[in-house]
């Protein structure tokens, strides 16, 4: 699909600052990737509502095309992302260590009021 970018200069060339779909106009956040091709460039583009655009410029033509649209949900799900998972237990597993710890606990709590309720009969 055919889009209108407007671009600004940096030290690596022209990148991307807006994305013009029809009437609505996007502001770019931040550049996140750039991948340099033959006669072409593919950016993957942060806007400021949250999505990630993938969009190619052909060089030749100065031609803009739109590739990719990804929602904050799907975006989360990068390499990064991946690697924070694998250095910390998931979420589910800290739940599950902590309600099993809070379990045994309470479970000692229990067994002393229960030991400490009981009353020794008296010899008479």
């Amino acid at each position: 699909m055919r889009i209108s970018v407007r671009t600004r200069p940096t030290k690596r060339g022209l990148e991307p600052c807006s994305i013009c779909l029809g009437r609505t106009r996007l502001r770019v956040a931040r550049v996140l990737a750039c991948h340099e091709l033959p006669e072409q460039r593919c950016y993957e583009v942060d806007v400021f509502d949250g999505r990630c655009f993938v969009i190619h410029h052909g060089l030749p033509g100065n031609v803009w095309e739109l590739e990719a649209v990804y929602g904050e949900r799907q975006r989360r799900d990068t390499a990064q992302t991946q690697r924070r998972a694998a250095a910390f237990p998931a979420q589910s597993d800290m739940r599950q260590l902590c309600f099993g710890a809070l379990g045994l606990v309470l479970r000692k709590i229990r067994k002393a009021m229960r030991s400490s309720l009981t009353v020794p009969a008296t010899q008479a």
